[in-house]
């Protein structure tokens, strides 16, 4: 069995809260609160830090970065991952807020790789095709002389033997810069990422392995067991849909 622990970096922030609270009861069936770390920063409120504390291990933090772009003019922190690699622990479970652990994610773990990341959102399979894109993406490693790789996303990232630690000062340093690949929409956090573990062992996960809700046709189920019923995927990325999952049993 893999020593492993999940983080998660929140604030409260939208609907942040109320999706980490379904994503933390679905992943107390195969964790101990102690092995699922929440990394809290402003805005935070007392009674959430209070609230997760039950639930799981929480962590203040103070925020490491610059407001980076989430798209548009609009500029947010909306949660730091890289404050999970300030866990001793070397094999973690990066996710955001809004995920449902249906069955248990150790088979991942024994998968050949340095990170496995999220499969593309089909928007995102379009947009990397096009030539804008290409451009602009290539120009970026290029302009911190390194080998461009194929874009990945952030929703659901295992990080192995400590890679997460290893890329945490060159992360830090990359965020500080501007970052622009030219196209209407981009998650500065991720070209980060995309950069720093330019030259690691990358798998993509499938979606078997890692589901988006927006693209299921299937209906959406109020109960955790009613989901685990179904034989894959591993976890589902459900977004604010998921704040329908009122039965944690």
């Amino acid at each position: 069995m893999t020593n492993y622990e999940i983080a998660h970096s929140f604030n409260d922030l939208a609907t942040m809260s109320a999706s980490l609270n379904v994503a933390i009861h679905s992943e107390l069936r195969f964790l101990s609160k102690d092995k699922i770390k929440l990394y809290y920063q402003s805005p935070n409120a007392r009674e959430y830090f209070e609230y997760f504390n039950k639930l799981a291990t929480v962590i203040e933090c103070d925020t490491v970065t610059n407001p980076f772009s989430t798209g548009g003019d609009w500029y947010s922190y909306y949660g730091e991952k890289i404050h999970a690699a300030d866990s001793p622990t070397k094999n973690i479970l990066l996710m955001d807020c809004d995920v449902l652990v249906v069955h248990n994610p150790e088979p991942i773990w024994d998968l050949d790789f340095e990170v496995a990341v999220s499969p593309q959102t089909p928007f995102m399979t379009e947009m990397v095709k096009t030539e804008k894109w290409i451009s602009g993406w290539n120009n970026l490693f290029k302009s911190f002389n390194r080998t461009p790789r194929n874009h990945f996303e952030l929703g659901v990232t295992f990080f192995k033997d400590g890679v997460l630690q290893e890329i945490k000062d060159d992360y830090l340093e990359l965020m500080k810069h501007n970052l622009p690949i030219n196209y209407n929409f981009y998650d500065k956090e991720q070209l980060a990422f995309c950069l720093a573990l330019h030259d690691r062992n990358v798998k993509y996960l499938t979606h078997d392995e890692i589901g988006d809700f927006r693209y299921r046709t299937l209906p959406f189920y109020e109960k955790i067991y009613q989901w685990a019923l179904e034989p894959n995927p591993i976890i589902w990325h459900i977004g604010i849909k998921g704040l329908g999952v009122t039965n944690f049993d």
